[in-house]
């Protein structure tokens, strides 16, 4: 209970046990719709994609909403999924389109958990060979380089 509202006080929420900082900015977007919306997300992902959602519990840490460039980002660093605030407010919006955005972003959590890659992903198309040197030939994971070539002397 205590936590509860020490939590709201500084904008920190819990939604299916996972952390949300909810940084909201606009008055006429209310926090417990956004909360509401994003919790509706995750119950049907929890309904209809119940590996998804033990693996999204496991590879991320909690999620952030607050007005962004696109609808959904995967921070390593932090393991936190974004979630875009307007977003996820709009009506034009279905719940169907956010549950996706965040189990789109979840993937990017568990390929850069099985590859223990903590960079952004224009760095690690930089260090592409480097990166292919170091991983035994049997590693789940590819570089870029790697797909680029495999894509072009298939299709070309």
């Amino acid at each position: 209970m205590i936590r509860d509202l020490l939590d709201r006080l500084s904008g920190q929420h819990r939604v299916h046990g996972l952390p949300v900082r909810l940084l909201n900015g606009r008055p006429d977007i209310s926090n417990e719709q956004v909360l509401e919306r994003l919790g509706a997300a995750l119950d049907l992902i929890a309904a209809y994609a119940p590996r998804r959602y033990r693996r999204l519990r496991t590879d991320l840490s909690g999620f952030v909403v607050q007005r962004f460039a696109c609808r959904g980002a995967f921070f390593p660093d932090s393991r936190e999924c974004l979630v875009e605030l307007t977003f996820t407010v709009n009506p034009r919006h279905s719940i169907p389109e956010i549950a996706a955005s965040i189990v789109h972003e979840a993937t990017h959590a568990r390929v850069a958990r099985m590859c223990r890659v903590s960079r952004p992903t224009r760095t690690r198309a930089r260090s592409a060979s480097a990166a292919a040197r170091s991983w035994s030939s049997g590693s789940p994971c590819r570089t870029a380089a790697w797909w680029s070539s495999v894509r072009g002397s298939r299709w070309r």
